[in-house]
């Protein structure tokens, strides 16, 4: 049994807010957004010095997906978002899948800019330690940063932290991992300047239904198991940054098992990863001509986890109505990214390309365990297959619109998180731009 003891601080409240944000990337600055727009008093708790999450802390790109067929699926402020980094030359908008490469640093730019002129009151370098919590309800969130340990008071909260750090905060119940199953891949995304851009394949990840990894590299490292030491790898991706004269290309490689979750796993992983990192890029300079003059800018900040935590909310989304395109009365959110599970053990993947859309229902991301938390991003109530496309960004912005907005509605109308009326969600959504339907024959049918 390991050692414990009781500490007990006097703690300052610096902050009492209508609806706190805990996480900073794509789902959570724009559910900050949402709130905020929507009248309530917000606050956002990053524990980066700037926003993007998964973006910008751990280099993944591009933004996917916003089309189906050529159809944008996600819209609102996830896509006012994306022609705002277009306007400075951060985003290209233009891709028939809906695929969003883009330019981090002014990524980080429009997000604050965004977040700020809503009117939310940024927390940066802040990590939420703890909650009080009591009787369904959340009064109180703790932080840590340069001043300390500290307070904020809220009515509501929403969770955006993609590991659900602040639903176990308040002890709310999980799904439990498949017995004999292991979370995806972690990886540590790196930028790489002076590549050969021509003989570089899927670096523009525009066409509808394709895997964009470059096959040839995959052959060439394949081809060196026994010869060299090779860590495990997926892909390879590569995608481009925006910066094409240097060369530069975002790199998507390593991969490990990991459990995101867990202090040792978490130390373990960065540094191993980090090593990985290196060793396959080395492997790429010596044996892929493409790759023979670049050399390496950078590596992620953080690695980034495809899966950790998923909540038990009042629904769990399957696969099968996913991929089926199952509506809901209560549908927030669309998604159009292909299921996509990366297997730990090995450099593959297994993928399922959707025909049509799926929908996410509001009920995934509220339980009735809590009256004032709600979650968004990768750790709503789904399961591992469904999981596999709504992880990504677009998703993610669209559930996070759908999560701020109702956290504000639900103190506007004085109700817990799980009695809020959807179609009073519904309505203030599609007011708002989102996209609650894939044509206009279920939308004219209010689906």
């Amino acid at each position: 049994m390991k050692e414990s003891f009781l500490y007990s601080k006097k703690v300052p409240v610096i902050g009492h807010y209508d609806v706190l944000i805990s996480g900073g990337g794509p789902a959570g600055f724009v559910a900050a957004i949402a709130a905020a727009r929507s009248g309530a008093k917000t606050a956002l708790v990053e524990k980066c010095g700037y926003l993007g999450g998964a973006a910008t802390a751990s280099l993944v790109n591009p933004i996917s997906t916003f089309k189906k067929n050529g159809v944008r699926v996600v819209s609102g402020i996830p896509w006012e978002f994306v022609q705002r980094l277009k306007e400075i030359g951060g985003a290209i908008d233009d891709y028939e899948n809906g695929n969003v490469p883009f330019d981090g640093e002014k990524y980080k730019l429009i997000a604050q800019r965004m977040v700020l002129e809503a009117g939310v009151d940024l927390y940066l370098h802040s990590t939420v330690t703890d909650v009080i919590f009591s009787k369904k309800r959340l009064s109180r969130v703790l932080i840590a940063n340069k001043s300390g340990l500290c307070a904020l008071d809220t009515s509501f909260a929403v969770d955006c932290t993609g590991d659900g750090d602040l639903w176990s905060f308040c002890g709310l119940p999980f799904q439990s991992l498949p017995e004999g199953e292991t979370y995806q891949p972690a990886s540590l995304g790196f930028r790489i300047g002076g590549a050969k851009l021509d003989q570089v394949t899927g670096i523009y990840p525009r066409t509808p239904g394709a895997k964009f990894q470059m096959y040839s590299v995959r052959e060439i490292f394949e081809s060196l198991i026994g010869k060299e030491r090779i860590p495990n790898f997926g892909g390879p991706w590569f995608c481009t940054v925006l910066l094409d004269e240097g060369g530069i290309l975002s790199v998507n490689i390593t991969r490990k098992e990991a459990d995101g979750t867990d202090l040792y796993d978490v130390t373990q992983s960065e540094c191993s990863l980090r090593e990985d990192a290196f060793r396959l890029f080395a492997l790429l300079k010596q044996y892929v001509p493409a790759f023979s003059d670049s050399y390496l800018i950078y590596s992620a900040p953080q690695v980034g986890y495809r899966e950790t935590r998923r909540i038990l909310g009042d629904h769990v989304l399957t696969a099968e109505e996913y991929a089926s395109s199952v509506s809901f009365k209560d549908t927030v959110a669309l998604g159009a990214h292909p299921i996509d599970v990366h297997r730990s053990g090995d450099s593959g993947q297994d993928v399922t390309f959707l025909s049509r859309p799926g929908y996410v229902p509001y009920r995934s991301l509220v339980s009735s365990e809590a009256e004032n938390v709600l979650a968004a991003g990768r750790c709503i109530s789904v399961d591992r297959k469904a999981l596999g496309s709504v992880r990504v960004q677009a998703t993610a912005m669209a559930l996070g619109q759908a999560a701020g907005t109702a956290a504000a509605l639900c103190l506007e109308n004085g109700c817990s998180a799980s009695d809020l009326d959807a179609l009073l969600l519904r309505e203030k959504l599609l007011k708002d731009g989102a996209c609650l339907a894939w044509n206009e024959k279920e939308r004219g049918r209010g689906i």
